[in-house]
């Protein structure tokens, strides 16, 4: 923490309806709740403005007189403590409320400030508070309110018996409505009746016609949660054969304990009937149940059970049932776990796991922002100070709730990891339950990893099913780090797959490092395969054979080639031998191949992909067959993808034959991709033609799309020309995409114009696209104009584009002005995700203008902050 100021030092003020008081410490959690609604405005932790104003004028006093302005880190650390609090979540589960304020964990004021913030948003009204506090908490509002969250909903009439009248009725129902009157009608007949009524009921259940867009899976539950109990013996051994959990549930009450003990040995991990039949478990039956759900991999499972057994849980049961529910990565259904668990537990532990549900249920949701900050902050760092940050961005990482998010934010932080690090890394990402995610991490991890490592992954790539997961991507990516009994495991693996093509993929990716009694092995297998598959292996893994091994391999991959069965497939497979049969025969094979194919798209993609390999006379053929083919499009395609390779008189002709395409926006992509091969006079007549097409276009939604492709092969003249096209576009949407492309090809002196043609677009929120593609490409010159706009506009993603050009443009006047304008209106935002990320293109900026020791004390700041509102 900087000199000067501390968090816990720092007031807050609390708006209300008796005007405006100051509420000590942002270190208190108890502040958490945004929004008395009515006469109570707000419940909003602020920096104090005075505070934040003083340091930020420090900072320009030290800025303006040319020393290093150490309080800018104070100034990030009150903007973070400010927007932290204004970040909070605005809305907790009610039942968590209603914990809270019995546990005295929150106020009166705080649990009422929910309530009110529900009603708002018309959502299910909270509990009653405790009455006297309820009292105490309604006197600080008007009548108008008190009487709004009084009111709640008419009581429900009692339910009125029914009879024969009633049944009679049910019975001439619609078919559809059948069944569902009578369950209606049966639990209020009286008996005799309502045996007949449920025998007519179980027959409406097997007779019903679910509709073709309706869920058919609750009917049996939802008949048995209604009749269990008036089922008689016959009838409740029939319902028996039912095997849904939520039929066992619905019967559980009616069960023998035999039948208990069966239902509970088929149960499995059902979630649903494991809470079902908690209640009628003994204590050796109750720790398996618990055993299988921490098992539970699906967390909204795991909840669901916990919470049915937690009424039925012993201390060291209950325990177990609060690591296992601390241990639930999702935010929300952590706190619903624990709030589920916590009437259940001691004073001690109840207050703990209400703790930690608080924690979870009004956390900010800035997982990702916090771990990219932590690693900025970290590579500018040694010794303890970066350990420490990257502890924190590795835990934030593996705590994260989705499978792809967390792999992804992962990714990137592996480069700096180390040791204990790099092995806790691992071991989080064996245990994310989605297969193709665990991979994804395990590949990430590869090049990291050492040999006992590699020895524990190499068996969840086994285990993983190709269709599911990229089990030959992971082994490509582990086999340049694997010895040779690793490679032995890793062949294994490969050649495992039941399916011929994921078996080929696999090959195929340990291929280059196999050594050669495996290649041996890999070669054998391939042999075996489908013609497709064996021509693809094998092709593949001629670079790594030699001598006879080599040749034998060659003829046979040639055989396979030329079986395939598949024309296009065939073409591919004898296309990918070309470097290793140089003789014009294999090439006069292919052509003629391609020329007996019917399908003119295929025939300019197999022209364009054989040109490279021809040469001569050959090469002239196939320029032929790409001007014969009749659909203009696939011939432009194959002029196009062969141009690259022709010279002379044949790229004359292909230019030629470009030319005499209809005029429109066909030729001009056309004309746009032959310009990059071409040169002299043929390339400013193409380049001109082009530009007249883009021009020429009447629609503009046509015209909005050339004027953006053609941009490429302009000269500075040209790119005038379509500025001022792009500019003068009338529909607001297509101006800002084609300004959006053409910012890329701009020069400096042309931008300011690109940013006076943005800034005419409306409304505002479109210019967020073309703002933030300038921003990446604008001289420092421009950049505090920028910034400017997305300070106006409130334009987050903008503010992190100007944060990265600034550190791009770093040591220029202008670019520190830029900088310094989106972080402190980063830090003025409601967003804190907003803030981190553009603290972390900046960590540099800070460092450099805050003086020796900023980074650490900024990454002690941002701790501090992330620790008091995680």
């Amino acid at each position: 923490m900087t000199a000067g100021v501390a968090l816990a030092d720092v007031p807050v003020i609390v708006l209300g309806s008796d005007g405006v008081g100051v509420l000590p410490a942002f270190a208190s959690h108890r502040v958490t709740i945004r929004g008395f609604r009515s006469r109570v405005t707000a419940i909003v932790p602020r920096v104090s403005i005075d505070l934040l104003a003083a340091a930020r004028a420090r900072t320009d006093a030290d800025l303006a007189a040319g020393r290093p302005a150490a309080s800018l880190v104070e100034e990030v650390t009150l903007g973070l403590a400010g927007v932290s609090a204004r970040s909070l979540p605005t809305t907790v589960r009610p039942d968590l409320v209603e914990q809270l304020l019995l546990a005295g964990e929150w106020s009166a004021e705080q649990a009422l400030a929910q309530v009110v913030l529900v009603e708002q948003w018309r959502r299910p009204a909270m509990v009653e508070p405790l009455p006297a506090q309820r009292a105490a908490a309604l006197a600080l509002l008007g009548p108008e309110a008190a009487a709004q969250l009084t009111a709640g909903r008419p009581p429900a009439p009692p339910e009125r018996p029914a009879g024969r009248a009633e049944l009679d009725a049910a019975l001439v129902a619609e078919d559809y409505l059948r069944l569902w009157e009578l369950l209606d009608v049966v639990p209020r007949l009286p008996e005799p009746l309502r045996a007949e009524g449920v025998r007519l009921a179980l027959a409406a259940a097997e007779e019903y016609e679910p509709g073709d867009l309706e869920d058919d899976t609750d009917r049996w539950p939802t008949v048995y949660r209604t009749l269990a109990p008036f089922l008689d013996q016959a009838q409740l051994t029939e319902a028996l054969r039912h095997t849904e959990p939520g039929v066992i549930v619905a019967l559980a009450a009616r069960l023998d304990h035999a039948q208990r003990d069966r239902a509970f040995a088929d149960a499995g991990t059902s979630a649903a009937v494991l809470a079902g039949l908690a209640p009628y478990l003994g204590r050796a039956q109750l720790d398996t149940a618990l055993a299988a759900v921490v098992a539970l991999t699906d967390e909204h499972e795991r909840v669901e059970a916990l919470a049915g057994l937690a009424p039925h849980l012993d201390a060291a049961q209950l325990d177990r049932a609060v690591a296992a529910a601390t241990a639930i990565l999702h935010r929300y259904h952590r706190t619903a776990a624990l709030t589920a668990l916590a009437p259940h537990l001691d004073d001690t532990h109840r207050a703990e796991a209400l703790r930690l549900a608080r924690a979870a249920a009004t956390a900010v949701d800035d997982d990702v922002a916090q771990v990219r900050l932590l690693t900025a902050l970290a590579v500018r760092l040694d010794g303890a100070e970066r350990a420490a940050a990257l502890d924190r961005a590795l835990a934030c990482t593996l705590a994260l709730p989705a499978d792809k998010t967390r792999v992804k934010t992962l990714t990137p932080l592996i480069a700096h990891l180390d040791g204990a690090q790099l092995e806790q890394a691992l071991t989080g990402a064996l245990r994310i339950p989605d297969a193709f995610y665990r991979l994804t991490a395990i590949t990430a991890l590869a090049s990291r990893l050492d040999h006992a490592q590699l020895d524990r992954v190499l068996p969840v790539a086994a285990a993983a099913e190709p269709w599911r997961a990229p089990v030959a991507d992971t082994l490509a990516g582990l086999a340049p780090h694997l010895d040779a009994a690793q490679l032995d495991e890793a062949l294994a693996i490969a050649l495992a797959d039941p399916g011929e093509f994921p078996r080929a993929q696999a090959l195929v990716a340990v291929a280059a490092h196999l050594g050669p009694a495996q290649r041996a092995t890999a070669v054998s297998a391939a042999l075996a395969m489908p013609a497709a598959e064996r021509a693809s292996v094998l092709t593949r893994m001629l670079p790594h054979l030699g001598g006879a091994a080599r040749a034998s391999a060659l003829e046979h991959a040639r055989t396979a080639a030329e079986a395939v069965e598949y024309p296009y497939q065939r073409v591919e497979a004898m296309t990918r031998l070309c470097p290793h049969l140089p003789g014009p025969s294999w090439r006069a094979a292919i052509l003629a191949t391609i020329a007996a194919g019917s399908d003119e798209p295929a025939r300019a993609h197999h022209l364009t992909e054989l040109a490279p390999h021809l040469d001569g006379p050959q090469l002239d053929a196939a320029l032929a067959a790409a001007l014969a083919l009749t659909d203009e499009v696939p011939r432009a395609q194959a002029l196009v993808g062969m141009a690259a390779h022709l010279s002379g008189g044949a790229l004359e002709r292909a230019c030629d034959a470009v030319l005499g395409l209809p005029a429109g926006l066909g030729r001009m992509w056309a004309l746009v991709a032959l310009t990059a091969v071409l040169s002299g006079a043929r390339r400013a007549r193409a380049v001109a033609v082009a530009l007249a097409e883009a021009l020429a276009v009447t629609d503009e939604r046509s015209r909005a799309k050339g004027l953006a492709d053609v941009a490429v092969c302009l000269d500075r003249d040209g790119l005038d020309q379509v500025l001022a096209a792009a500019a003068a576009l009338a529909d607001a949407g297509r101006r800002a995409d084609t300004l959006t492309a053409l910012v890329h090809y701009l020069d400096a002196a042309q931008l300011p114009r690109a940013f006076a043609a943005i800034m005419t677009i409306t409304p505002v929120h479109l210019r967020a696209r073309p703002l933030s593609a300038l921003t990446r490409h604008a001289p420092a010159a421009l950049l505090p104009q920028i910034a400017a706009v997305a300070c106006e506009d409130s334009s987050s993603d903008t503010f992190v584009d100007v944060a990265r050009r600034a550190a791009v443009l770093a040591g220029t006047p202008e670019a520190g002005a830029a900088a310094l304008t989106v972080l402190r209106a980063a830090l003025d935002v409601e967003r804190r995700g907003t803030a981190l990320a553009v603290l972390a293109e900046l960590a540099g900026f800070v460092a450099d203008m805050a003086g020796p020791g900023a980074v650490g004390r900024l990454r002690a700041a941002v701790a501090e902050t992330l620790d008091r509102w995680p």
